[in-house]
C-alpha cells in the first residue's frame, strides 16, 4: 500500500468517525428503508421482545400472567372489542386459547359458558348483580378504578362514547360540524343522529350521561326536541350500520387478514352523525390508515373506563388458571401494548401508548364529561329521564298574534 493510499484511509477513518460523533445513532431495529412500506397504524412494535413482559414491567404493578393449556371462554359486551390480534398475543405469551361471545350485558355471560367478561362500565358492572365473581387473585385495580360496589371488576383501559361524526360527508354536503350536545337536539342535526337504545346498550346508556353532564335536569327537555327525528337502533352495531361512513369500518376478521384488512362490504348508510365507542374511530380509517373518518363532536363525550371481571358460577369457587391468566395480562404491558395497536382501548399505561392507534385516533381531550361510582350508579334514573322525554308529545306550536 503506497503512502497515498494510507493517508486516503485514515482521512477517511477521520472523517467517519467525525460524522459519527455529530449525526444521530440509528437503532439496530431501524429498517434499511423506512420508507419501504406504509405506516400502519396498529403495526407490529419493533421494541417490544418476546420477553416483553418481564423487560417491560409495567406501570400499574400486574403481576406476571400465568402461562398453561386450554381454551378460555370470553364475553364480550356489545360495543367494546378484544381483537384477533391481541387474542394472538396472549396465546402466545401465556399458552392459553381465547373463544369469544358477544353478550349484551353482564348477566347474559353467564348463561353463554364464559369464564370472563370484558368490555364493562362502571354502570354495567355496578348493575351486574351476581354475575360477578370476586376479585381476582393475581390482579387488582390499578389505582383511581375500583368499585366498591363490584369489587371483582378490574379496569384495564379506557374506550370513552361520544357523538362521532363523518368529517367527509360534513364537507361534502357543506354542513358546519355540530359544535355542542345541545345543537343535536335541533334541526339539521337531530334527523341525522343514529343513537344506540339507552334501555338496550351501555354505549346509548353512556351517552345519556354525557347529555346529562351538560344539561343537567332539563336532559328530558333536550330528549322532548330530540323526539322522533333521530334513529334509536336496538344495538350499537345497528346504529353504526345507519352511518354514513360504515363502508370504512374494519371487522374483527378483516383485522386479522395478511393484507391488514379490508373495509366491509355493506354499504354506507345515511346517517353523519352516530353514538359509538371512541375506538370506532380506529376501525374508520382511510386506504393508508392515516386519518380516520370519524371526528368526536364537543361536549357529546363521556369518559368512560372499561373493566374485565370473573363470571360467577355455582360451579366453582374460583377463577380458573386462564381466566386468571387473561385478566392479569390485560393489565400487564404486553397487553396494554396490544391493546393500544389494534385501537381497542386507550391504555391505563402510558408507557405502551406510544406509536399506536389509541396514541393516534383515541386520545382523550380533556373535555369528556366525568363518571365516578356515585354518577354511574344513577344512569337508570337518567335514562327514565330521557325515555319520558323522547316519547312526550312535542310542544304546541304558538299561533300567531292577530
Amino acid at each position: 500500500m503506497t503512502m497515498t493510499r494510507l493517508a486516503a484511509s485514515a482521512l477517511a477513518a477521520a472523517c467517519a468517525a467525525l460524522l459519527a460523533g455529530c449525526t444521530a445513532s440509528v437503532a439496530p431495529t431501524a429498517p434499511a428503508d423506512p420508507f419501504a412500506a406504509p405506516l400502519v397504524p396498529g403495526g407490529e412494535s419493533p421494541e417490544a421482545p418476546e420477553d416483553a413482559q418481564s423487560a417491560h414491567p409495567g406501570l400499574l404493578g400486574a403481576p406476571a400472567a400465568r402461562t398453561g393449556r386450554g381454551i378460555v371462554v370470553v364475553a364480550v359486551v356489545e360495543g367494546s372489542r378484544l381483537p384477533s390480534r391481541v387474542r394472538a398475543a396472549f396465546t402466545e405469551d401465556t399458552g392459553f386459547d381465547l373463544r369469544i361471545v358477544e353478550v349484551a350485558s353482564a348477566p347474559e355471560a353467564q348463561g353463554s359458558g364464559a369464564q370472563v367478561v370484558v368490555g364493562l362500565d362502571a354502570a354495567e358492572a355496578l348493575g351486574a348483580g351476581g354475575a360477578l365473581a370476586g376479585a381476582p387473585q393475581d390482579a387488582t385495580a390499578p389505582e383511581g378504578t375500583a368499585l366498591v360496589g363490584a369489587p371483582g371488576a378490574i379496569a384495564y383501559g379506557r374506550d370513552d362514547v361520544c357523538v362521532l361524526a363523518d368529517r367527509s360527508w360534513m364537507s361534502a354536503n357543506a354542513l358546519a360540524m355540530p359544535d355542542s350536545a345541545d345543537a343535536l337536539s335541533r334541526p339539521p342535526y337531530a334527523s341525522l343522529l343514529a343513537v344506540p337504545d339507552p334501555r338496550a346498550t351501555s354505549t346509548g346508556r353512556a351517552f345519556v350521561e354525557a347529555v346529562a353532564a351538560s344539561t343537567g335536569e332539563a336532559l328530558g327537555e333536550w330528549a322532548r326536541g330530540l323526539g322522533a327525528s333521530a334513529v334509536i337502533a336496538p344495538s350499537v352495531d345497528a346504529a353504526l350500520a345507519q352511518w354514513t361512513a360504515a363502508d370504512l369500518l374494519v371487522d374483527d376478521e378483516d383485522e386479522s387478514s395478511e393484507d391488514g384488512g379490508d373495509a366491509q362490504s355493506d354499504a354506507p348508510g345515511d346517517l353523519p352523525l352516530v353514538v359509538a365507542p371512541r375506538s370506532t374511530a380506529a376501525r374508520a380509517l382511510n386506504n393508508t390508515g392515516t386519518e380516520s373518518a370519524a371526528v368526536p363532536v364537543p361536549s357529546t363525550c363521556l369518559a368512560r373506563t372499561v373493566y374485565a371481571a370473573g363470571v360467577a358460577d355455582d360451579d366453582r369457587e374460583s377463577l380458573s388458571d386462564g381466566a386468571e391468566s387473561l385478566i392479569a395480562w390485560l393489565l400487564g404491558w404486553r397487553g396494554q401494548r396490544a391493546l393500544a395497536e389494534a385501537g381497542a382501548v386507550y391504555p391505563l399505561d402510558e408507557s405502551a401508548l406510544g406509536d399506536t392507534a389509541a396514541d393516534w385516533f383515541l386520545a382523550p381531550s380533556g373535555a369528556e364529561a366525568p363518571s365516578d361510582e356515585a354518577t354511574a350508579a344513577a344512569a337508570g334514573q337518567r335514562v327514565v329521564m330521557w325515555e319520558e322525554g323522547l316519547t312526550a308529545p312535542p310542544p304546541a306550536e304558538e299561533e300567531p298574534q292577530s
